[in-house]
């Protein structure tokens, strides 16, 4: 999964939040103060109502689901559903795999 660019993210549980920021880690995308993505653990504040927003310099920040609703109505909220996410990218390894001959 790409992770896009001035889009809301929604992290529903401590497992999604930590394989969303384990994306953005791989993706080279930070929070604001240039740590790496999973540097600051922040789902605890929010929990079911985590979110995170990616700007467009690929920098993160954080809020509630409430505070991106009213504040920020007109932008795409995502839900990440981390096993959902492993399935696809296992049914994409398998496919690579069987189309060069290694499955």
């Amino acid at each position: 999964m790409t992770i896009e660019k001035q889009k809301i993210y929604h992290c529903s549980t401590k497992n999604n939040a930590v394989f969303f920021l384990q994306l953005c880690e791989e993706q080279g995308i930070c929070w604001r103060d240039n740590r790496n993505a999973t540097y600051h653990d922040i789902w605890n504040e929010h929990q079911v109502d985590t979110c995170y927003y990616v700007h467009e310099d690929g920098k993160m920040t954080y809020g509630s689901k409430d505070f991106f609703n009213e504040e920020y109505p007109h932008l795409e909220m995502i839900s990440i559903k981390a096993t959902q996410i492993k399935k696809e990218r296992k049914a994409i390894d398998l496919a690579w795999k069987q189309m060069v001959g290694i499955a």
